[in-house]
């Protein structure tokens, strides 16, 4: 960002990965994150906390899907709950077929 030039018109996003509900909501209100990253393993508690953080944050919030067998009752749960969208590798990718 330090080199861009003033006619360029593409602005870069910023996306922070975060693992906590205090790390996200810093890194959205102080660290200027366009977008959040979250990961974590217990999907319940996933969900509980995307609820908390949807009320408390203004910007995306992305669930990371490192569980490789989440059901589509578990992916619905979490867009209700407040998720914009899901982040995972090509590998998975296919699971949400």
């Amino acid at each position: 960002m330090l080199d861009s030039k003033s006619e360029l018109v593409v602005l870069p996003l910023v996306a922070r990965i975060v693992q906590t509900v205090d790390a996200a909501v810093n890194a959205s209100k102080s660290e200027g994150a366009d977008f959040l990253i979250y990961g974590g393993g217990d999907l319940n508690r996933v969900g509980q906390e995307v609820g908390s953080l949807y009320e408390s944050v203004k910007i995306p919030i992305f669930v990371s899907c490192v569980k490789n067998n989440m059901s589509y009752a578990d992916a619905s749960g979490l867009l209700a709950s407040g998720a914009s969208g899901f982040v995972t590798s090509l590998a998975n990718f296919g699971l949400f077929g």
